[in-house]
Parts: structure tokens; sequence; C-alpha cells
């Protein structure tokens, strides 16, 4: 992910939360996606993450996923829950992220 300050202004780095149903789990998973970063062609690279029961953020590993799939999975509409998220992944990663509600260009 980026950190790099563009110009004279630190920008915060884009990120859109997505849902998917992991079935060996039977969780649902929040998607974070971060449409800037350098991928793969057709892909876009991203995080997923869930909360546990106690309040607990869990991390996958970062990883790229197919846009296709990325169109597949569902939106994140609870504005807290998007909250929540990005506060995790600032604490995780540190800098400031800006939510999306979904990939404008690239």
């Amino acid at each position: 992910m980026r950190t790099i300050p563009n110009t004279s202004k630190w920008k915060p780095e884009r990120v859109v939360f997505r849902i998917e149903h992991d079935p060996y789990m039977k969780i649902d998973k929040v998607l974070a996606v971060f449409p800037d970063d350098e991928a793969n062609c057709g892909r876009v690279c991203f995080v997923p993450m869930w909360f546990d029961g106690h309040g607990t953020c869990w991390f996958d590993p970062y990883g790229e996923m197919a846009i296709q799939y990325y169109w597949s999975t569902k939106p994140l509409k609870d504005m807290e829950m998007a909250e929540k998220c990005k506060k995790a992944l600032e604490a995780r990663y540190g800098g400031e992220f800006r939510v999306m509600q979904k990939i404008m260009r690239r």
C-alpha cells in the first residue's frame, strides 16, 4: 500500500469495502479493496478481514483478486461497520484511508 506523499500534502488512500461469504468459516468477511495499488492486469489488491465475537479484527494476507470477482461481491452498506473497518485498517497499516462506495476509474 502507498504511503508516499502526493506533492506537498498527504493524500489518504482510497479503500472500497465489499462483503463475501466464506463457506468454510461460515461467516461474512469484509474485503478491503485498494483501487490505487498496483496490481496485475484485470486484478485489484485487497485484504480480507473479519471481526470475531469479542470485537477483535482478524486479517488474511494482502493479495489480488480478479475484477470480475470484485463485481460479484456485495457492497458494504452499513456505514458504522465501514467506519469500524477503516479504523482497524488505520491501526494495522498506519496512514489515512478514504472510504469510497465503488471503484470509479482505474
